[in-house]
């Protein structure tokens, strides 16, 4: 989000400073336009992305990421995350790296609203701790998303690795606590920031051994 901020705003104030905080992301990156205005995305990519019907930072945010994935490999999962505010690119020595993030998602042609929206996103969670599991990798942050009556997106970043069902279902349900579209069509969920599950720096406040079971 700093980099968004210092390039749509900053760098275009007489004192070169803007503040941005997590709310302000619908209101000032989603509505930026054209896309070539946003870190990571040049003019080919820019026509790419208009082909599928996307024009502003909002709508690429509310868009599928796996089929974003599908198309352009791993910078088009980039081009989402910066789309929804987040850049998990650390400066440091180079060095092998997992992939950066691992998404689930729903098209819902009947659409969903209330209770069944609580369920759909509780569900994405358990399937991306199936699949966490599947390649014994943990994540740092968690990004749920939804389009419908509205585009919402929402972040929680933990302070270890997690990958469990529990923790991760935990994690959707703190998101749900403000308020979401009241319908949606599209609902997905991405873990980022990820690494290998072994890697994981212990604590001494976790039950470390009712985690396994979970």
């Amino acid at each position: 989000m700093a980099k968004a901020a210092m390039d749509i705003e900053a760098k275009h104030n007489p004192d070169f400073i803007a503040e941005w905080h997590r709310g302000d992301i619908a209101k000032k990156l989603w509505p930026v336009s054209p896309l070539s205005k946003i870190w990571g995305i040049g003019e080919r990519m820019e026509i790419k992305l208009n082909r599928l019907g996307l024009y502003t930072a909002g709508e690429v945010a509310a868009f599928d990421p796996h089929e974003l994935v599908n198309r352009f490999g791993v910078i088009g999962g980039e081009i989402w995350l910066h789309c929804n505010g987040v850049d998990r690119a650390i400066i440091e020595e180079k060095r092998d790296r997992p992939r950066a993030s691992m998404s689930v998602g729903q098209q819902l042609h009947l659409g969903a609203s209330g209770e069944d929206i609580h369920l759909l996103a509780r569900e994405m969670g358990r399937e991306l701790a199936i699949r966490l599991a599947r390649e014994n990798l943990s994540c740092r942050g968690i990004c749920l998303w939804m389009s419908g009556d509205d585009l919402w997106s929402n972040h929680l970043e933990a302070g270890r690795g997690i990958s469990t069902s529990t923790e991760i279902v935990a994690s959707i349900e703190r998101m749900l606590e403000g308020r979401i579209p009241a319908r949606i069509f599209r609902i997905g969920a991405v873990a980022y920031d990820l690494s290998p599950a072994s890697f994981m720096q212990l604590d001494l406040e976790t039950d470390w051994k009712k985690r396994e079971k979970d």
